[in-house]
């Protein structure tokens, strides 16, 4: 399975990466025969609320996508919710 992530309004961390390659093997468990993942990280800083990470998971399996999206103060704990 193909792995791909982008960011937008922060950079992502070699920790990061590590962490979503890890976490990326649930993916396989789930899904018949993945063949992409995409993960977008966006960051949005809010006036009165403070910074939060939007984290996009999009999967291509043959004939279906499959897509989640979660935000969070963390962009660990978006992805784990995503």
């Amino acid at each position: 399975m193909e792995l791909r992530i982008s960011a937008r309004n922060l950079t992502v961390s070699e920790r990061f990466k590590d962490y979503v390659s890890d976490k990326s093997g649930k993916v396989s468990q789930l899904a018949h025969k993945p063949q992409e993942l995409n993960i977008k990280v966006t960051r949005h800083e809010h006036r009165s609320a403070g910074v939060e990470d939007q984290v996009e998971l999009t999967v291509y399996v043959p004939g279906h996508v499959v897509r989640a999206e979660a935000r969070s103060n963390d962009k660990f704990s978006a992805f784990d919710m995503a």
